[in-house]
């Protein structure tokens, strides 16, 4: 169906229309132009969705109408009326360096790096939830939404159906994973939750030397205490700047105290897809169940080696590193 291809290949068209308006137009109108031509293609998708959703209302009924338009809805229900995220999966900046990534200040004062790590927090949300809705979004269009426009005298599995639609979402997010999260950008996270810190709490029956009062210009070494609204803290890093009671800030430096962590998760969640894939492909017996999960095996297997390699490298990347601190 027309819809369902526009609405899984717009980004695609989109960034194919934006590099050759790259290639050819000069910079002096580069972001005039990418502008001009972000509201002209959104205002062609809009038509297309409209023909498209006036030619099913004189078809089917309106419930096949909100079975497209829904992940629409839940769209402008996490976005807003924001129209970037519904042409590219993250945006960068072309006025910073390194082809937009974000960059680590490696600030000195506890507050700009309190700034810093909560901007990078924002970031990183905003691409998780991104990830998210991809995935969700792709995989309802591609595995279910033809679903619902099948005729009544059609017969499928829903069991296969429902299986389907489960690893063609898990495979998405980890493509989407791979792709929005590279080495370089968990690094800056890691570096920034370096100087951040973690603090832990003491319970009100543990010995300690007597408490200094936190200071929110003060970078704090490792084994110091500090006393936070009636609460003592211990430092438990090298350098902490964090807020001692901000659960936000301990699950920012848990998280990317080491990236290879977050790398391992998703190499073990695309790892157990794969293997589950070729153990339900062996006792397959119909032919579309086998070129379905093949085709799914394919793209899976290239998402598998480059997450094996990132992690590998980013393992013995911080592993050297750790190496380094501890002699």
């Amino acid at each position: 169906m027309v819809f369902i291809f526009v609405m899984i290949s717009r980004r695609f068209f989109y960034c194919l229309l934006v590099r050759i308006l790259e290639i050819t137009c000069p910079d002096s109108y580069i972001r005039l132009a990418e502008k001009v031509l972000k509201y002209i293609y959104l205002g062609l998708l809009e038509f297309i969705f409209l023909v498209c959703n006036i030619k099913i209302f004189q078809n089917y009924n309106i419930m096949n109408i909100l079975y497209l338009v829904y992940p629409i809805i839940l769209y402008l229900v996490i976005f807003k009326c924001k129209i970037d995220p519904f042409l590219r999966i993250f945006i960068t900046n072309k006025n910073m360096p390194f082809n937009g990534e974000i960059l680590h200040s490696c600030a000195s004062n506890a507050n700009e790096i309190r700034v810093e790590v909560d901007t990078l927090r924002k970031d990183f949300n905003l691409r998780f939830k991104r990830i998210i809705f991809t995935s969700v979004t792709n995989a309802y269009y591609s595995a279910f939404a033809p679903c619902a426009f099948a005729s009544k005298h059609l017969y499928f599995s829903k069991f296969w159906v429902s299986q389907h639609l489960f690893f063609t979402f898990v495979s998405l997010f980890t493509m989407c994973a791979a792709f929005c999260l590279p080495i370089r950008y968990c690094d800056v996270l890691h570096r920034s939750a370096i100087h951040l810190g973690q603090w832990k709490k003491l319970g009100p029956r543990a010995t300690h030397p007597p408490p200094h009062n936190w200071s929110k210009t003060q970078s704090f070494a490792y084994g110091s205490y500090v006393k936070y609204f009636g609460d003592v803290f211990r430092s438990t890093s090298e350098c902490t700047t964090a807020l001692p009671s901000d659960t936000g800030h301990l699950r920012f430096f848990f998280l990317f105290k080491n990236p290879s962590m977050l790398y391992f998760i998703i190499c073990s969640i695309q790892l157990s897809t794969v293997i589950i894939q070729l153990i339900l492909i062996i006792y397959s017996k119909e032919y579309i169940t086998v070129i379905s999960i093949g085709l799914l095996l394919i793209t899976n297997y290239y998402t598998l080696f480059k997450l094996v390699r990132d992690y590998l490298i980013v393992k013995n990347i911080y592993h050297a590193r750790s190496c380094i601190v501890i002699s």
